[in-house]
């Protein structure tokens, strides 16, 4: 539609008073979702970086992978860390290139690229990109792929190999670069350093700054866009400036009726402006007049707009912070999901493997998620017989998956169907199972919640009462089969049983030190040992003669409600805890280590779940999806194992974090040189210099005291030699 018929059109539309929408809860939420080495989380994300647009499908990139969405029909396929290549989650800008080739960029990771069959990572340790931190991907006329890095400047790559720009060989005032635009007839470069205003790369003449004479743009800068002809559009607070690349007299500031940061440009065919606000919606200048849009008088999902970009059909895809996905055409706004994973927003009860590998999750709400190379399926009370609270999977030995629910008795899948067992077809006792173990001999031993033990052998049902055995409760929550085929029971207020199929034995806080008699879990170790947790007095060990028990008051244990354990290969035992995250007990050196959403990739600090695969990663089940931990890549403030050298630099996630009204952070210097650390709010306005002197080798502590300031995010960024690194973390008051 023609630019004045649009703007008639949506002006007498119902306009409605925009509303401050900025608030803490969605910077929690895009902080929460922040990539840490080691870690890979699944879970539904609603953060959108960045887009690309190939014609047939929408690329975006999010806090938590990339979907590749076909705009027809929706359809989605996820990319993330468990792909061989991928370089990291947290995807900051998305490019195609005349071969349909996909290069993505990331915060942490370095590069991909993806031909359509394979990726390939691109980044410090194997090729010349000079930092990890890709903040902007440009493809020039020919075929040169230019790269923006947030520490490392600016790098070229070509067919005839790499070529770096920075401050040391250019005139660019520093390396760390927010944005960049190639103007598609010259192939001229405009580069935005951070706070430092426009620099500008012309492959005839080279390097100029401070190019934009007369041009008021107050260094704040955070967005380029190409408009119609010759025209470069800039953001600065609160306004939108255009500039003629060819005649740099011709220019001219708009103020936007959105005051606030701008996030994105785009413009259309129209020659219409798209802006994109950071918290306050989106708003569109004709060259006169304006449109804003927000989530009261609009389809948007979200007022935090992230990134705007326009395909050949006009239809805008605009991605947000803080709702994911909408395509609006001009009349109508269409959202789309932009989880990275195929898995339900619920909580993830228990794991269990197949034997080619899948792994089976369990929810509480969301049914039974398999995830197979990639793949999610979902069969819940909408597509199968199933209900859809899981409470326990687990494999049989012909290869059957057995799936304990909650009110409805038994599913079981034999690889092509769904099978139910409850009390109206079965010997089943209760229809709330609590937990599924398979032995040896092929028995199938469901506990329940009111109903006693049962075990099945394919035909007959034998029930466990404490009417009619030994049985001590009729309230089960956990079972375990030891290698000699005992059964080990966790009861509801009667302790630990263990049942070798004849005899019962019985241990509670009468006749045992077990801690207490709610137990949650028991594990069993390479040595035989049980470790058992419980429902609010924490861990103990028990090697058949003796008790030990783990408090958060008599060591590291971070919360004595327990409902998940696993031991790994090396015996070391790993804890999933209510409020208390996930923590690592390495028995042989009584060391402990702890994962939390403070200080490492952890979800949430609810984990009920925990499951080790065949690559020796944690699986870890949380109230809000699910967490990856590979063990060699652990990191953590209270664990340090991620090791560092005598010549390694390093900055330490802050301690602790959140904090009130004080935290402390640690960093480590290889070599002698002159440090900075400063702390930043959200909109990049420095805060704070902690430190601004020489520094000898080793490894310090600098306090932050933020008595006198807002809840919030904070960044805090070290400068030392050519080492720059930058950190969040979360003031709550």
């Amino acid at each position: 539609m023609a630019s004045s018929t649009f703007f008639k059109k949506q002006n007498e539309k119902k306009r409605m008073k925009l509303v401050w929408m900025v608030t803490f809860g969605v910077v929690l939420h895009i902080w929460s979702h922040a990539q840490t080495p080691g870690w890979e989380n699944y879970a539904e994300s609603k953060s959108v970086l960045s887009l690309a647009d190939d014609g047939d499908y929408l690329w975006v990139g999010t806090t938590g992978g990339l979907i590749k969405l076909d705009k027809k029909t929706g359809e989605k396929i996820f990319y993330n860390k468990s792909i061989i290549g991928f370089p990291d989650n947290y995807i900051k800008t998305i490019t195609v290139d005349f071969n349909d080739i996909i290069w993505i960029g990331t915060e942490k990771g370095g590069m991909g690229r993806f031909d359509g069959t394979m990726w390939t990572t691109y980044n410090t340790s194997n090729s010349a990109l000079p930092n990890n931190n890709v903040t902007s991907i440009k493809i020039d006329s020919m075929g040169n792929r230019w790269f923006a890095t947030w520490g490392g400047g600016l790098a070229k790559y070509a067919e005839t190999g790499w070529k770096i720009y920075s401050s040391t060989n250019s005139t660019m005032p520093n390396n760390n670069l927010v944005c960049m635009v190639i103007e598609k007839e010259t192939n001229n470069i405009w580069v935005v350093p951070n706070k430092v205003g426009v620099c500008f790369y012309s492959p005839r003449y080279g390097w100029s700054t401070d190019i934009l004479r007369g041009f008021d743009y107050n260094n704040d800068i955070n967005v380029l866009a190409l408009g119609v002809k010759n025209d470069i559009w800039v953001s600065t607070y609160g306004s939108i400036s255009r500039f003629n690349a060819s005649d740099m007299n011709d220019h001219g500031t708009f103020v936007c009726p959105l005051y606030t940061q701008i996030n994105a440009i785009a413009v259309d065919d129209e020659n219409n402006k798209w802006v994109g606000t950071k918290g306050l919606g989106l708003a569109v200048f004709d060259g006169t007049s304006w449109i804003t849009y927000d989530m009261s008088n609009s389809g948007l999902p979200g007022n935090d707009i992230s990134s705007i970009i326009i395909d050949k059909q006009g239809n805008k895809w605009i991605g947000t912070y803080d709702g994911g996905l909408v395509k609006f055409d001009g009349d109508q706004w269409v959202r789309y999901n932009t989880s990275t994973s195929g898995l339900p927003p619920s909580r993830i009860n228990c794991f269990s493997m197949d034997n080619n590998g899948g792994k089976w999750i369990g929810t509480w709400g969301g049914g039974v998620v398999v995830y197979d190379n990639g793949k999610w399926t979902v069969s819940d009370s909408t597509n199968s017989i199933l209900s859809n609270n899981v409470t326990a999977i687990t494999a049989d030995r012909n290869g059957n998956i057995w799936v304990g629910l909650y009110g409805t008795g038994v599913g079981v899948w034999n690889g092509s169907e769904w099978s139910i067992y409850n009390i109206a077809n079965s010997g089943l006792s209760s229809n709330n199972v609590t937990s599924l173990q398979s032995d040896s001999e092929g028995n199938m031993w469901i506990g329940t919640w009111g109903g006693g033990l049962i075990k099945y052998n394919g035909s007959e049902w034998n029930v466990y009462l404490t009417t009619n055995s030994h049985i001590s409760d009729n309230y089960i929550y956990s079972l375990t089969i030891d290698r000699r085929d005992t059964l080990w029971i966790g009861t509801w207020g009667s302790g630990m049983m263990k049942f070798d199929g004849t005899t019962w034995s019985v241990y509670n806080t009468d006749n045992s030190n077990i801690p207490y008699d709610i137990v949650t879990t028991i594990a069993i170790d390479a040595n035989e040992i049980k470790w058992v947790g419980t429902n609010g007095k924490g861990l103990a060990m028990f090697d058949g003669n003796s008790w030990k028990s783990f408090t958060s008051d008599n060591s590291k244990l971070p919360s004595n409600i327990i409902k998940a354990i696993a031991c790994d290969t090396l015996n070391n035992i790993w804890i999933g805890m209510m409020n208390g995250g996930l923590a690592k007990y390495i028995p042989t050196s009584d060391e402990w280590r702890s994962f939390k959403l403070e200080n490492s990739g952890l979800l949430s600090n609810d984990v009920y779940s925990l499951m080790l695969d065949n690559s020796g990663k944690v699986w870890c089940g949380t109230q809000s999806g699910i967490s990856i931990l590979t063990p060699d890549t652990e990191t953590s403030i209270e664990s340090n194992e991620f090791t560092l050298t005598k010549n390694s630099y390093f900055l330490y996630q802050n301690y602790p974090n959140p904090f009130n009204p004080s935290t402390t952070i640690s960093y480590q210097l290889p070599k002698v040189g002159h440090v900075t650390l400063k702390i930043y709010d959200v909109l990049g306005n420095e805060v704070k210099t902690l430190v601004n002197e020489m520094k000898e080798p080793g490894k310090y502590t600098a306090t932050f005291d933020a008595l006198s300031l807002a809840s919030g995010l904070y960044i805090y960024q070290i400068k030392a030699n050519d080492y720059i690194a930058t950190k969040k973390m979360l003031l709550l008051k």
